[in-house]
C-alpha cells in the first residue's frame, strides 16, 4: 500500500519497507512507553514517536 503511493523511484520498494518499519518500531516504542507510564494518553505517545522519527538526525 505505501508504495504505491510513493513517486516512481528506483528505490521506492527499499523505502516503503522503510517506512512501513519506522511506522511500525513508533508504535511498539510508544506502547512500551505507555505501559511504563500509563498516566499518558497513548494515543499522545504515537503522536509524539512519529514526530519524533520525521526529526533530522544531528
Amino acid at each position: 500500500m505505501i508504495a504505491g503511493r510513493l513517486p516512481a523511484a528506483p528505490d521506492g520498494p527499499l523505502r516503503a519497507r522503510l517506512l512501513a518499519a519506522t511506522f511500525l518500531a513508533a508504535v511498539r516504542v510508544a506502547n512500551q512507553e505507555w505501559l511504563e507510564h500509563p498516566e499518558v494518553p497513548l494515543v499522545d505517545l504515537v503522536r509524539q514517536a512519529l514526530a519524533t522519527t520525521a526529526e533530522p538526525f544531528v
